[in-house]
């Protein structure tokens, strides 16, 4: 029997808290029928995992209703938008509406729009938009040119339309090419470097069209060769080249964007931050921050987004530093405003990376109630999000938690849950030391003054949390803390 489709289930869990209430005022709005939808919409809102034959007993036709409550709620995101005054949404209302006024013989109204909406193409690097209007603009300039001048017109707008064409292809390139890089980067991220696709990228290209007219197609070049330095693992020459990203988007758009402005200025910042953390110019990092936590951002989903990157950023900052506890500290400063901690379902990633770095920042300087609460958090987020390796390494560190608050029956207890859960996998590393862990913990129910392990080589957390440095810790007597600054000279 097919699988019911939890797709519906999975849009409604994605929306903002302000999309809902924006969605149940717009749908309320439409007619009486709507209402049901809505109905609907709270049902499936209410289900933590889908279940399809719960809702038929409620809802008749059911597939025809989760069919029109899609349209409904991707019709109110697209009312939701309210950026109305993006360079896209300009033109897009601007070629219907020149096709419109063209229609109803008003065909010099119709070509003052089109070489307005081509100027506003042109200064925002939208050139597939321009050739479309340069199209529009030919066939109105056709019925009034005189016959001897036609060729040339044509021969003429034909070239301006070639160029933008040239021009929209190049900046294309040039995103699937950064594309590829950052999909290496993140293959490298979880341990599968690919390192022998590296020639694949062309790299020739990228440089070629850094110095490009277009601002757009500069930003996309310039992050790309930054992103080709960090696979190379040339840390001097990315650092030199987001720097540079970073002051050409200072200069263009600093300190007044729109939304498309806006979103390659934080790319540009955030690169460069990652890039000054990397190779120590820490000072550098923190000022860019600063700056960033100044910024006013109109639009809801940007700013949300920003927030999240800049978590990441003052968490990493904080990690390179070794200062976990400003780390903690910032971290839960900035989840209490209320979008973070709405949204920490819908941005998935960023939700679970700045979880699982709060948590560890708590462990590793003893704040064991406090990292209680946050693991707690993380298992109610992931839930529903199934994120399987965070999982494993947040149940590991569970397991330390638990020992470290003094509840050693339940550390062995979710040791044990832990090891039945790989227990098919009896070669991984991660294994044995489950293993090793939950036999000293077992040992000490019968004999309190049990030895500890003598190795626990294992790392948690993108490698993060070295075992050993916890394991090196309880036989010594010193904080985890100093132990990790140590290491880290």
């Amino acid at each position: 029997m097919k699988k019911p489709s939890d797709e519906l289930h999975k849009l409604v869990h994605s929306l903002t808290t302000n999309e809902k209430g924006y969605f149940v005022k717009f749908a309320q709005r439409q007619s009486e029928s709507d209402k049901t939808y809505v109905q609907l919409f709270n049902a499936i809102q209410q289900q933590e995992v889908y279940n399809e034959a719960v809702l038929r007993k409620k809802f008749k036709d059911l597939a025809v209703a989760k069919n029109y409550l899609k349209e409904l709620i991707l019709q109110t995101l697209r009312f939701f938008d309210t950026d109305n005054n993006s360079p896209n949404k300009i033109l897009d209302k601007n070629i219907a509406y020149a096709s419109i006024l063209a229609r109803k013989g008003l065909p010099k109204s119709a070509e003052k729009l089109i070489e307005q909406s081509i100027t506003v193409a042109e200064n925002n690097d939208l050139f597939g938009r321009k050739a479309i209007l340069i199209s529009m603009l030919l066939d109105l300039k056709m019925r009034e040119i005189p016959r001897e001048k036609k060729w040339k017109f044509i021969h003429d707008m034909h070239n301006t339309a070639a160029i933008a064409i040239k021009q929209n292809y190049n900046i294309t390139r040039a995103l699937f090419e950064q594309r590829k890089i950052y999909t290496l980067i993140e293959a490298r991220r979880i341990g599968n470097p690919f390192r022998q696709l590296l020639p694949k990228i062309d790299i020739e290209f990228i440089i070629s069209r850094k110095n490009s007219s277009s601002v757009l197609e500069k930003s996309v070049c310039s992050n790309s060769l930054g992103a080709y330095y960090d696979l190379k693992e040339d840390a001097k020459k990315m650092y030199e080249t987001f720097a540079e990203n970073l002051r050409f988007n200072k200069k263009m758009y600093y300190p007044n964007f729109n939304k498309n402005e806006m979103v390659r200025y934080s790319a540009a910042c955030f690169n460069f931050i990652g890039a000054a953390i990397v190779t120590k110019h820490f000072t550098e990092a923190k000022r860019e921050i600063a700056n960033l936590e100044k910024l006013k951002v109109d639009h809801v989903q940007l700013r949300i987004e920003n927030i999240f990157h800049l978590l990441h950023a003052i968490q990493e900052l904080a990690w390179s530093e070794r200062k976990f506890e400003h780390g903690a500290k910032e971290t839960v400063r900035l989840m209490k405003q209320k979008e973070i901690k709405e949204n920490l379902a819908v941005f998935t990633i960023m939700g679970f990376t700045t979880i699982s770095n709060l948590v560890l920042f708590q462990f590793i300087e003893g704040q064991y109630k406090e990292a209680f609460l946050t693991i707690q958090e993380f298992f109610l987020l992931n839930k529903t999000l199934k994120n399987k390796p965070l999982e494993t390494d947040t149940l590991l560190l569970n397991v330390l938690l638990q020992f470290e608050i003094g509840n050693e029956d339940l550390a062995y207890n979710s040791a044990h849950l832990l090891y039945r859960s790989i227990k098919t996998k009896p070669k991984t590393a991660l294994y044995k030391i489950v293993l090793s862990l939950r036999k000293f913990l077992a040992d000490r129910k019968k004999n309190p003054s049990t030895p500890y392990p003598s190795s626990l080589n294992y790392e948690i957390y993108n490698k993060k949390l070295s075992l050993n440095n916890w394991l090196l810790s309880k036989t010594s007597g010193r904080p985890l803390a100093e132990i990790m600054r140590e290491s880290a000279d």
